[in-house]
């Protein structure tokens, strides 16, 4: 299938050799088809054993269709990664297991492994390769590059010290001004149940409780079982329902460690995410683990960790309903209520209120309930000794932080194909 489709022509040379590295050798893409019944969009694992161009379940969508009579194809080829940054979300919700120490730990690692990579020139060694499809002026579009193609080391000159270093630095002062972003041992790999490789004639050798991390096909490999449900979860809930209803074309952050007891394990979340989704799972053996260099030189694979330290997951959190709400008007009744507030490891916490009337009563109400859920959407009442002028329209901006909007994904895909056989 990959073959049949078309490179744009538009494309520079180096850029239409390196889509037809990817077709050579891709193990995993992403895909988009259009024709007259609508649009499937989602992920594929690459096979050379098929009947068919693409084997995909019925999950069409209808809005979206190819009036031509034509089949449209876009196809975009994804990666796994041996390196990771943790975002802002991640690091609230898995604390204490990450903890300030082990932080500070590695952003030194980092750092000192950059420096003495420009002291023995190693940081350059990227900018000294030259695809053969490259012109002279594509290595002088950038004077740096120019420098280390031509044999040139960092430190031959303060100049490119001083360049190289600052661009470091600007990564960190970029990521601490705008999403905080902290290095940490691990890597970011697709999701895909083992059944999917099975039927495209991959050998994944998995058992329930496993993963396998292949970097070949940029995938992080689940058991059926574990997709669906676990043994152990009170819910019946799996890896799709605890990380907040994941789909196979979602990416996992994998942060392999060595448990309390010895045992080597991985912790994989999805962002964004909410307190106690989580997974923990025991890597395979022929699994490819992300290591980790220490400022020491070492390269480590399974830094400890304690998973006692972890949140509850979350299908182990069992809410307990007070039944304050009048199911057949929608709406609460006549007298005292109760609230029951939740904290981050399962703890309850009750204050009794009555219902306000008045803006006196909620604002006695906001006095009462300083430190509790909704502090900071009642602060304005409490400073401003009345209603805010205009009330917060989000629920994010009702909890104090920012919205955040994902758009679908653009179907700006560089590759097209026609005449697709699907199944």
């Amino acid at each position: 299938m990959l073959e049949k489709l078309t490179i744009r022509d538009d494309l520079s040379p180096v850029k239409q050799a390196q889509l037809r590295r990817e077709i050579a050798h891709a193990g995993r893409v992403e895909f988009t088809i259009l024709t007259g019944r609508g649009q499937d969009k989602g992920h594929a694992i690459v096979s050379d054993d098929l009947d068919a161009d693409f084997l995909i379940p019925q999950d069409t969508k209808g809005k979206v269709t190819l009036e031509s009579g034509k089949t449209w194809v876009g196809i975009d080829f994804v990666h796994g990664k041996d390196h990771m940054r943790i975002d802002i979300q991640s690091l609230i919700n898995l604390h204490p297991f990450f903890e300030n120490t082990q932080y500070a730990q590695w952003l030194n690692d980092e750092g000192e492994v950059f420096i003495q990579a420009v002291k023995s020139g190693d940081v350059a060694e990227p900018m000294t390769r030259i695809d053969r499809e490259e012109t002279l002026e594509d290595v002088q579009a950038w004077a740096l590059r120019e420098f280390f193609a031509s044999g040139g080391h960092p430190q031959w000159f303060q100049y490119h010290t001083k360049s190289l270093v600052n661009r470091y630095l600007e990564r960190l002062s970029a990521a601490a001004k705008g999403k905080l972003r902290i290095p940490i041992p691990g890597g970011r790999y697709y999701v895909m149940p083992a059944g999917v490789g099975k039927a495209t004639g991959v050998d994944v050798p998995i058992e329930p409780g496993q993963i396998h991390i292949d970097h070949q096909r940029g995938t992080a490999w689940v058991s059926d079982t574990d997709w669906l449900s676990f043994r152990d979860s009170p819910k019946g809930e799996g890896i799709a329902g605890i990380l907040g209803g994941a789909d196979n074309d979602d990416a996992l952050w994998l942060h392999p460690f060595t448990d309390h007891d010895g045992a080597r394990k991985v912790l994989a979340w999805r962002s964004l995410n909410q307190a106690g989704e989580y997974v923990r799972l025991e890597a395979v053996g022929s699994s490819r683990i992300p290591e980790w260099q220490t400022a020491g030189g070492e390269m480590i694979a399974f830094p400890p960790g304690n998973s006692r330290k972890l949140p509850p997951r979350v299908d182990h959190l069992m809410p307990e309903y007070q039944g304050l709400v009048d199911h057949s008007t929608g709406g609460g009744g006549a007298g005292d209520r109760r609230v029951v507030l939740v904290g981050s490891h399962g703890s309850r916490h009750r204050q009794g209120y009555r219902q306000p009337r008045r803006a006196g009563d909620v604002l006695q109400l906001a006095d009462a309930q300083q430190g509790q859920l909704g502090r900071l959407a009642r602060s304005p009442i409490r400073a401003a000794g009345r209603h805010p002028a205009h009330a917060s329209s989000t629920r994010q901006e009702d909890r104090g932080g920012a919205a955040h909007h994902h758009p679908a994904r653009g179907d700006d895909e560089r590759l097209y194909g026609r005449d697709a056989d699907i199944r």
